[in-house]
């Protein structure tokens, strides 16, 4: 069973009109997840959490040309992760004050856990909506991200080379609490879907001076020691979904990972 989280973001409609069409389709969420949670961010924002048991199915809706056409008049876009893990740095960060990253999380254990826990689940999202509907500072440009679509004969060429600018980051950038230290590296595939592979690339530091530093490293690297590798790395313009670029991070929960 998949525990999900995801956010949903409303271009064309508002909150109370998307939630009457979620609400509708109640029959047949029913027939792939069960104990959803809906949160109101704003006028144009949810948030849904939900056990998914049958992805099979919720996979064959989304798909479907009819539910993808209500989808594109209502303007609706998700943010949420694929289901396998290629590759994750956790640093051992704890979180600080309220300022939040949001992470996804899709992960088949997760469910027996939220199961015994499921009345702090609905306590710990309900203030994370609060934290969304009450923030008042803008968020800073912390990190950067990326969705890519890939061929999958080209899978294997991408993987590498994204494992090996993960390890130049890992050798060359500070790391968890020294200054302008990575706070955490993760990039999730998804399955193969009509031939093409997703990943969604999220890289963040502890604040924008974090940022600016990956930048000038990169400036130092990418015609110096690190040259080659960098030569590999085209296909992050090739693949990239336009306007996926992630740069704000708007929650985050990294329990410490021990090595």
């Amino acid at each position: 069973m998949l525990n999900t989280m995801v956010i949903i973001k409303m271009g064309n409609c508002t909150f109370d009109d998307w939630k009457k069409a979620f609400d509708a389709d109640s029959e047949t969420d029913a027939q792939f997840m069960k104990d959803i949670i809906v949160g109101k961010v704003d006028e144009h924002t949810a948030i849904v959490s939900a056990d998914v048991f049958a992805p099979e199915k919720m996979e064959a809706m989304m798909s479907d040309p009819e539910f993808q056409k209500i989808e594109a008049e209502m303007g609706l876009k998700h943010t949420g992760n694929p289901s396998l893990s290629l590759r994750s740095v956790f640093p051992s960060v704890p979180c600080q004050g309220t300022k939040f990253t949001l992470s996804m999380f899709s992960h088949p254990y997760i469910g027996d856990l939220m199961k015994a826990y499921k009345l702090v689940t609905t306590l710990v999202f309900s203030l994370v909506i609060s934290a969304f509907a009450f923030a008042s500072e803008p968020i800073p440009d912390t990190g950067w991200g990326a969705v890519l679509k890939v061929p999958v004969a080209e899978v294997e060429r991408v993987e590498q080379g994204l494992i090996e600018w993960s390890n130049w980051i890992r050798d060359t950038h500070p790391m968890g609490k020294e200054e302008n230290g990575l706070e955490s590296l993760t990039i999730t595939k998804s399955y193969a879907s009509e031939n093409h592979v997703f990943y969604v690339i999220v890289e963040r530091y502890r604040d924008n001076a974090g940022l600016k530093n990956h930048q000038q490293l990169f400036q130092r690297d990418v015609r110096g020691a690190y040259a080659n590798m960098f030569a590999k790395l085209s296909f992050f313009r090739q693949y990239r979904i336009a306007g996926s670029e992630q740069n704000q991070t708007l929650y985050s929960l990294i329990p410490s990972v021990g090595k």
